[in-house]
C-alpha cells in the first residue's frame, strides 16, 4: 500500500475545499413518542471532482490536516442555504450539522454561522451543531465564548458521541449544551448489554433533569428501537429509521 505523506493528504484535501467538491445527504431524526419525522442530520460527502469520500473518511483527511475549520465553514455554508427551502417544505424542521472541535474558537466558523444565518432568515433554534469530540477541545474559555456566540445568534448545541471521552460531563458544565446525542456503540449495545443500556439510561435521566431533549444515534434494528423508547430518549436517528438521501430525494420520502 502506498504511504501518504501528511503533505499529500492535506494537499488532497485543500483540492477538494477550494473546488467546494462536497455534498450534504440527509438522514431523518424522528420524535420517539410519535415516530415523527422533527428534522434531519447533514452528512457530507466528498463528491466529484475531488475524491468521492464518506463522511467518516472526509471528517478524518480534514482533521489530520488541520482543515477542520475550513471544512466545518464548507459544510455550514451549504446547509445553512439548504433550510430555507426545507422549512417552506416543513415548518419548523431542524436541521443539525457536526462541528469539528478543531472550530471551537475558529472566527472564521463563528463568523459563517452568523452570516449565513442572517443572510438567509434561518429561525432561531431551528440549526443545531454537533460538537464532535468534545473531549477533543483545548481551550475552554474560547469553547464558553463560541457556545455565547452561538446562544446570541439563536444557534443550538449539541455534545456528540456523548459518553466516549475520558470526561464527558465536563462538556455539560463548560459548554451548557442544548442537546445531548448519545455515542452510538452505548445505543446499539443497549439490546445485550445491561452495562451499555444503564450507560444510556443514566444520560437520558441527567439530559431530562436539565431540561434537554436526547438524541439516541446508530438505531440499527426494531430492537435497538425498542430499548431507545425503554430508556426514555426522545429523538433518534439510524438506518433503522432511515437512511441518508439528497435533500430532493428527502423531501420526496417525507413529506409534511
Amino acid at each position: 500500500e502506498r504511504l501518504v505523506t501528511p503533505r499529500a493528504r492535506r494537499d488532497g484535501v485543500e483540492h477538494l475545499l477550494d473546488a467546494g467538491a462536497v455534498t450534504l445527504e440527509l438522514q431523518p431524526i424522528v420524535e420517539v413518542a410519535t415516530g415523527r419525522v422533527i428534522g434531519a442530520e447533514a452528512l457530507v460527502r466528498g463528491a466529484p471532482p475531488g475524491p468521492t469520500l464518506a463522511t467518516g473518511d472526509l471528517i478524518a483527511a480534514a482533521e489530520r490536516a488541520g482543515l477542520g475549520p475550513r471544512l466545518d465553514a464548507l459544510v455550514l455554508r451549504k446547509g445553512i442555504a439548504l433550510l430555507p427551502g426545507l422549512q417552506r417544505a416543513r415548518p419548523g424542521f431542524l436541521l443539525s450539522l457536526g462541528l469539528s472541535a478543531q472550530s471551537v474558537g475558529s472566527e472564521e466558523v463563528a463568523r459563517v454561522v452568523a452570516t449565513e444565518r442572517e443572510r438567509h432568515w434561518v429561525p432561531r433554534g431551528t440549526l443545531v451543531l454537533v460538537l464532535a469530540e468534545p473531549g477533543a477541545l483545548e481551550d475552554p474559555d474560547a469553547a464558553v465564548a463560541f457556545r455565547r456566540a452561538l446562544h446570541r445568534s439563536g444557534v443550538l448545541l449539541s455534545v456528540g458521541e456523548f459518553g466516549t471521552s475520558c470526561d464527558p460531563y465536563r462538556s455539560l458544565v463548560e459548554l451548557d449544551p442544548d442537546i445531548v446525542t448519545i455515542a452510538g456503540e452505548f445505543v446499539e449495545g443497549m439490546v445485550d448489554g445491561l452495562v451499555e443500556r444503564s450507560v444510556v439510561r443514566s444520560v437520558v435521566r441527567l439530559a431530562d433533569e436539565l431540561g434537554m431533549p436526547t438524541v439516541a444515534g446508530s438505531v440499527s434494528t426494531e430492537q435497538v428501537l425498542d430499548a431507545v423508547r425503554d430508556v426514555g430518549a426522545t429523538h433518534a436517528l439510524g438506518v433503522h429509521l432511515g437512511g441518508p438521501l439528497p435533500p430532493d430525494e428527502f423531501l420526496a420520502t417525507y413529506p409534511a
